[in-house]
């Protein structure tokens, strides 16, 4: 409920195996007993952090799970086999982000965050739109995560969108996808209708203020006429920053 999924998903490790042993009565082994105190361990050490001088990092939860994963195969492993006398050593997941995922996500937020803190420029929505591209391929394969990320690339390119509103929500939308992701239910991952409302206001280069595309001719003062003729000197201006940032790329 409070969106600390590291301790969420330990917790479910731990009410897994308790739900084993409600449900086939078996003797208690040492252990066993030691396997459940370490999950307990693992679950306060997470617990802990909230109260922590540094607070609660999700990054930080990450990697304690990460490192208490082993302890839960092993607890689940050891009930099997008090359970059914055949030691059962399961395949490990295939996860769908590897084990520095959320540090990941947050470092290319933290280097996207800057140009929300700037004035708006078409270079600045560029170098956002960049950073995103960089999200998608953290996990390209799972479309959901792609779906919404190129949803956010829309809402940013629309230089009407002022970044106070368009910071807010980007940045809890991505957060939220990686917390889906992390709990290996990337189908729960959909785009807000705020930020779906957003996208669909984004103009794009190559459209005129009437929404009808442009005839772009091969000819480079041709092009630069039908530019002038179809965009507003404030377009016009983002048009030339979005083809110097292009340059030096």
């Amino acid at each position: 409920m409070l969106g600390f999924d590291g301790i969420h998903r330990t917790a479910h490790h731990l009410e897994d195996c308790l739900k084993l042993l409600k449900d086939h009565p078996i003797n208690i082994d040492q252990k066993l007993e030691s396997l459940f105190l370490k999950g307990f361990d693992s679950l306060r050490e997470l617990t802990d952090c909230i109260q922590g001088p540094f607070g609660f990092r999700e990054e930080d939860a990450q990697q304690l799970l990460q490192e208490s994963e082993p302890i839960f195969t092993q607890l689940q492993n050891h009930l099997s086999f008090l359970m059914n006398g055949v030691e059962v050593t399961p395949e490990p997941a295939r996860r769908l982000v590897g084990a520095n995922f959320a540090a990941q996500v947050n470092e290319i937020l933290k280097q996207a965050l800057p140009f929300f803190k700037q004035a708006p420029t078409a270079a600045g929505r560029q170098q956002i739109v960049m950073c995103c591209d960089r999200l998608i391929q953290l996990c390209p394969g799972v479309e959901p995560w792609r779906s919404l990320i190129q949803t956010i690339q829309r809402a940013v390119a629309n230089s009407q969108t002022p970044y106070p509103t368009l910071a807010p929500i980007l940045i809890k939308e991505i957060k939220q996808a990686s917390e889906l992701l992390l709990a290996e239910n990337p189908g729960a991952i959909a785009p807000s209708p705020s930020l779906q409302k957003l996208a669909a206001a984004s103009g794009t280069i190559g459209v005129s203020p009437a929404t009808q595309p442009l005839t772009v001719p091969a000819e480079p003062q041709a092009v630069a006429r039908v530019l002038i003729e179809s965009f507003n000197k404030q377009q016009l201006r983002e048009i030339a920053q979005l083809l110097v940032a292009a340059l030096k790329a």
